[in-house]
């Protein structure tokens, strides 16, 4: 695939919603008039995924709660965040872009790559403590990207499969920006970088900057930290910025979805139930998933009252000497909604059976 960097101006022919794009896609008689453009995209994804399947990348599609909100401004309903082909496509499209501009400060000089290490052996050590009594073999660190990509694909198989995937999630070091390339783990690229928004992250926009200095492009934005020590101190402030900017998130979104769930509970006329799954297993209860679009706390308290008892070397409760009467990771529950509380951003429930 060749590739080719210069100073242009985008001349937009349509603005596309991603449901839009999936609707010319599923509809073979389609008569929009993008159509051709996006029928051949979607070739063009086809044999990226192809390839990005070969080399093992993880494909963790765990899910994520979409918030929709009401003409009134109040949150109307929290559903599951599609994942159609449409978004797949601008991924797939956007991780060419990001390689390609690697590829050019990673023999030119100076860049900003995305780098994502081998999880750990004692993160291993804990999934395969986790997965194995479940009948799942977990590779060691250095075991191939092909490895880890088959227990992926096993794990999706799973009625449990985001919960467990999840699991694995949590086994993967932090991706961060480095002067110093490692490559991407997760990806299964020797080579990544970040280039598709400079607007909105600044490493991308450092990327930019690579780019023009290296290849001599006309005009201004050239300016490059002179010095990979410099480079890599002003990669440790992004890398800082973005822990809290994604902790912001999460916890803003955390306190929408409990305070939908808190006017679910002010008003109920009859007790709040829910189907359960277990996502995390701790000595002071169970964390559980509410169809992967809530998350909250099972206390021990009400584990306790219904006979269970924490099992540290298996992290599992069980119910006396009951071997079915067992609740782990990926086991489902139901549940009663007993608090929500905004401040904390916090769901607790209450067993009712399992």
């Amino acid at each position: 695939v060749s590739k080719k960097f210069a100073r242009a101006t985008i001349h937009s022919h349509a603005r596309l919603t991603y449901t839009e794009v999936q609707e010319v896609l599923d509809d073979e008689k389609s008569s929009h008039k993008m159509t051709n453009e996006i029928k051949l995209l979607y070739k063009v994804f086809e044999k990226l995924l192809k390839a990005r399947i070969n080399r093992g990348s993880l494909d963790l599609d765990i899910g994520e709660a979409k918030i929709n909100l009401g003409e009134d401004g109040k949150i109307a309903s929290i559903t599951e965040r599609p994942r159609r082909d449409a978004e797949r496509l601008i991924e797939e499209l956007m991780i060419t872009a990001n390689v390609a501009a690697a590829q050019v400060f990673s023999t030119k000089g100076l860049g900003v790559y995305r780098v994502h290490d081998t999880p750990t052996k004692e993160k291993v050590d804990t999934l395969r403590s986790t997965l194995g009594p479940m009948g799942f073999t977990v590779p060691s660190p250095e075991a191939g990207h092909r490895a880890w990509a088959k227990l992926v694909e096993e794990l999706k198989k799973h009625p449990a499969g985001p919960q467990l995937m999840r699991a694995v999630l949590q086994t993967q070091q932090q991706a961060k920006y480095d002067a110093q390339n490692i490559g991407h783990y997760g990806l299964a690229l020797p080579l990544y970088s970040h280039f598709t928004s400079p607007i909105r992250r600044y490493a991308d926009l450092l990327v930019h900057r690579a780019i023009i200095k290296h290849l001599s492009l006309p005009g201004q934005g050239g300016h490059l930290a002179e010095g990979g020590a410099v480079l890599t101190r002003v990669c440790e402030g992004i890398n800082l910025r973005e822990r809290i900017s994604q902790r912001a998130e999460w916890e803003a979104k955390d306190r929408l979805i409990v305070q939908y769930f808190s006017e679910l509970l002010i008003k109920a006329e009859e007790e709040q139930i829910f189907d359960a799954t277990v996502t995390g297993v701790q000595k002071y209860g169970m964390f559980i998933s509410i169809n992967g679009v809530a998350e909250g706390l099972l206390p021990v308290e009400s584990l306790r009252e219904n006979g269970y008892d924490y099992v540290p070397r298996f992290e599992l409760y069980k119910k006396g000497q009951d071997k079915k009467k067992i609740l782990r990771l990926a086991s489902t529950v139901k549940v009663e909604l007993a608090d929500a509380d905004q401040i904390r951003g916090r769901l607790t429930f209450r067993l009712i059976s399992a």
